[in-house]
């Protein structure tokens, strides 16, 4: 957003400095576990992606995450779910309200600043500002929230639901499954189901009643949305056309990466130094002006090398192997 971002940090850390003066009566669990934890994240953060001034405010953050004691850690869940949720209420009236073309916005805000404005389209970088939303034309009727990509909506939307343990009870799982389902975004689709497959494995409830309504289910959505219209409708063109088999991508809807990303992501095995250590700044940002960029594992490979990447999942895997008994 403009470079706003340090100043958003700087105000997160500082309010999060100031509840736990207020609330002194917190615990920290410094266990072996939890602070080894603390200390890959902050180590993994620095070789995933530099060393920066607000990496120490960051650093702060991961502490006080990593090791709340885990009575406090749960109930920052429960309110982040819960706030996340209902502040999803108003961005959904307002998102419908715009669709409908009758209300005005806030003025435009870009996404990045000049510098980077060749590396995206021009509809991609402008948003409408109405604050709790932010309207582009580039994804047009997909709902994003407050959040620059839909897609980015649906996964935070999904992997709460998943923590909190679809627990349809509550009021806040429906409105974050509507947030899935507005969002249009393959990703947050796939997540929401696979969180859920494995929810249910985990609890031994993945009865063969359910793997047959679900394959009876997906053929019903698949036949529906290829036939109604002779598939000029939204849900095949923005979700099955995408599951669609290609033989360079393994399905449409893998854009990833683009340009010649998977070109240079080829290559690098080809030399020692950058495949451990990926390819150097000036070079990714020659790639990103002349249109190819990308996210996920290749692009990850690519600007950070092999010792990046396994920087950026080494958290991952001990919070895994940790949370399989040791302490």
């Amino acid at each position: 957003w403009m470079g706003r971002a340090k100043y958003i940090y700087i105000a997160a850390l500082i309010l999060l400095l100031i509840s736990l003066y207020n609330y002194y009566f917190i615990k920290f669990d410094l266990s072996k576990k939890n602070v080894i934890l603390t200390f890959i994240l902050c180590a993994s953060s620095v070789i995933f992606d530099e060393l920066k001034i607000e990496k120490i405010g960051s650093f702060i953050v991961y502490f006080v995450i990593c090791c709340l004691h885990e009575k406090y850690q749960k109930q920052c869940l429960n309110y982040i779910f819960r706030w996340f949720a209902w502040m999803m209420i108003p961005s959904i009236i307002v998102y419908s309200f715009v669709q409908m073309g009758i209300m005005p916005s806030f003025g435009n805000i870009n996404v990045y600043d000049n510098d980077t404005y060749g590396f995206y389209q021009a509809g991609y970088i402008t948003r409408k500002q109405y604050y709790i939303y932010c309207y582009s034309s580039f994804y047009n009727i997909r709902f994003n929230g407050p959040f620059i990509e839909p897609g980015h909506l649906g996964m935070m939307s999904a992997f709460l639901i998943y923590a909190d343990g679809f627990q349809f009870n509550k009021k806040e799982t429906y409105i974050l499954l509507l947030t899935i389902i507005l969002s249009m975004s393959l990703a947050g689709y796939v997540l929401c189901f696979a969180s859920y497959l494995f929810l249910k494995f985990e609890k031994k409830e993945l009865k063969f009643r359910f793997i047959v309504l679900f394959f009876l289910g997906t053929l019903t959505l698949y036949v529906f949305g290829t036939l109604y219209n002779e598939g000029d409708n939204l849900l095949n063109e923005l979700i099955i056309s995408r599951l669609e088999y290609d033989e360079d991508k393994g399905f449409t809807g893998n854009n990833r990466v683009f340009g010649k990303i998977d070109m240079y992501f080829a290559a690098m095995f080809n030399d020692t130094n950058i495949m451990l250590f990926g390819y150097k700044k000036e070079i990714l940002e020659y790639l990103a002006w002349n249109h190819s960029r990308g996210t996920g594992l290749i692009m990850c490979m690519v600007a950070h090398g092999l010792i990046g990447t396994i920087a950026g999942i080494t958290f991952y895997i001990a919070s895994y192997l940790y949370a399989d008994g040791a302490t």
